[in-house]
């Protein structure tokens, strides 16, 4: 009864940033935005536009081989002539989200970190 009580009040008081989770293809996502994105990249991964989307991608943040934190970004693209670039997801910025950016964009600064790109930014 504990169980199916705290269940309820989870579901009830819904996400802190009133985000309504979506499901693409199986996959959840944490907004209908996303999985909308998740669905503009498959497309653009069907026409070969981009080579693989990996969702939910796990970026380790070390420090003088010490482990800091890890950070999901929303998507890990790979373009067909092996670029990465990291695609996020956001519908206003926070302060832990802005930090986790920065530090990615400083530890890899090979990949580039997009946030709600458009179609030519992405494929350029």
């Amino acid at each position: 009864m504990l169980t199916f009580l705290i269940m309820v009040w989870q579901n009830y008081r819904g996400n802190k940033y009133k985000a309504k989770r979506a499901e693409y293809k199986g996959r959840s996502y944490h907004s209908i935005k996303e999985a909308e994105d998740a669905m503009w990249l498959d497309d653009l991964l069907k026409k070969g536009e981009i080579k693989e989307v990996k969702p939910q991608h796990r970026i380790r943040f070390f420090i003088n081989d010490k482990h800091l934190w890890d950070h999901l970004v929303d998507f890990l693209i790979t373009l067909p002539d092996g670029r990465q670039k990291y695609v996020e997801t956001k519908g206003f910025p926070t302060s832990e989200w802005a930090k986790n950016k920065k530090l990615a964009e400083a530890l890899y600064p090979e990949i580039p970190y997009l946030v709600n790109p458009n179609e030519k930014e992405l494929l350029k």
